[in-house]
């Protein structure tokens, strides 16, 4: 604006600024500021270049007078009036250089913008039951476990097949492996003759150890001869796994899909003892299919909306439906014929008018119409299926009409 208005050709312009974080900003090309400082220096650069940006001294910036404030002797003494005396020295360029910046002064400044990287490293640990998912049957699951801890013997003798002590095994060692994972701490506390910690979730079932490092279900009955070992000390299987998921799904196929309560004896019974096994045994139950065909309460269909006929206040027999029924056998004389009902009712009253037909013929559907009509009145509308009389009915009527309007 100030070229334009003193119309005056200028070789050179400078800006002058005793803030060495400004120039900072102005020469940066490589770090990153928060918001509002970019702006404010992309504005710069658009009006301006960075060769034209020099220091100033702060002794020598007429600007820090008015800012500062200053009584009249201090500002006749000042160069508010004159500026700086640099400007009128014939070297420039020298003043220039005796104050150019060194070094960068926006290293610390408060609008940096931050950015932290972080780089992790874990192994990822690998749990062996997670090698049980594989399977979605219990059965296949111990088969697989006792077949693979044959192979060594099957080396020797080929012809070594799986016994029911091999499967014994195999649902041991699966038992074992869950029980490690899940309980480790109450383990290590039972082998060196501690109570398990209050804060257990097996605490309340004071829990033992078997001779093959299976946690049990301690209790009273263990005097009770009648009982087997694993029904009298069952196994402890944590809740919300897929062993806990195969076990029901196993005894409730076992009991051929009996109920909840079927289910849970039968595990009892087998040897097992799940943590919160009601509801493990209730959502297996719900999502199961056999179940829902067998015991669900069949759908009920959503009624759509009546019709207007139906609800409308109207005289009887304004609106009507229709239908035939029978046959029924009647004598006449010695000749046994078929006769059948129409019956008509008001689709608002819910009224009943019959009529007697001889025979399905579209005629005598017609003449059973004008009976009708004759005694209850103008019909408004008529409903019906596509009973063969009734089409034909139709076709007559719509026949009639076309011959009277022609």
């Amino acid at each position: 604006m100030v070229k334009k208005e003193l119309r005056v050709h200028v070789d050179s312009e400078h800006y002058w600024t005793d803030s060495k974080i400004v120039l900072g900003y102005i020469a940066n090309d490589t770090k990153q500021f928060r918001m509002y400082v970019p702006n404010r220096v992309q504005e710069i650069k658009n009006a301006s270049s960075q060769e034209q940006w020099n220091y100033v001294a702060t002794t020598d910036n007429p600007a820090d007078i008015a800012s500062r404030g200053a009584n009249i002797d201090q500002l006749l003494q000042s160069t508010w009036f004159g500026g700086p005396l640099f400007l009128r020295q014939a070297n420039l360029e020298s003043y220039i250089d005796k104050h150019k910046i060194k070094g960068d002064h926006i290293e610390n400044d408060p609008e940096l913008e931050t950015v932290k990287a972080m780089a992790t490293s874990t192994i990822p640990k690998i749990q062996m039951s997670s090698r049980f998912e594989n399977f979605s049957q219990w059965k296949d699951l111990t088969r697989s476990i006792a077949a693979l801890s044959m192979l060594p013997k099957r080396a020797d003798n080929k012809d070594k097949k799986v016994t029911l002590a091999d499967l014994s095994k195999a649902e041991t060692r699966v038992i074992k492996v869950l029980q490690t994972e899940h309980y480790a701490d109450e383990i290590s506390q039972i082998k060196c003759q501690k109570r398990v910690g209050k804060k257990s979730s097996i605490f309340k079932l004071n829990p033992l150890l078997d001779g093959s490092g299976i946690l049990r279900v301690g209790g009273r009955i263990d005097r009770a001869t009648t009982l087997e070992e694993v029904e009298r000390r069952p196994a402890i299987i944590p809740k919300d796994t897929h062993i806990a998921k195969l076990l029901v799904q196993h005894f409730h196929e076992k009991i051929h899909h009996l109920g909840r309560q079927s289910t849970l004896a039968a595990i009892r019974s087998g040897g097992f003892w799940i943590l919160n096994a009601s509801n493990v045994v209730k959502n297996l139950i719900s999502s199961c299919v056999i179940c829902s065909r067998l015991r669900k309460q069949p759908e009920q269909q959503q009624m759509g909306q009546l019709p207007p006929e139906r609800i409308e206040q109207t005289p009887p027999f304004t609106h009507v439906g229709m239908d035939v029924f029978g046959h029924f056998m009647v004598k006449d004389r010695r000749s046994e014929l078929k006769r059948w009902g129409l019956l008509f009712t008001c689709l608002y009253s819910r009224a009943i008018h019959i009529e007697l037909l001889e025979e399905l013929t579209t005629d005598a559907f017609i003449n059973a119409l004008r009976c009708f009509v004759a005694i209850r009145g103008p019909v408004l509308t008529l409903f019906s299926d596509q009973g063969t009389n009734f089409v034909g009915a139709q076709n007559e009527f719509q026949r009639q009409i076309d011959v009277t309007v022609r």
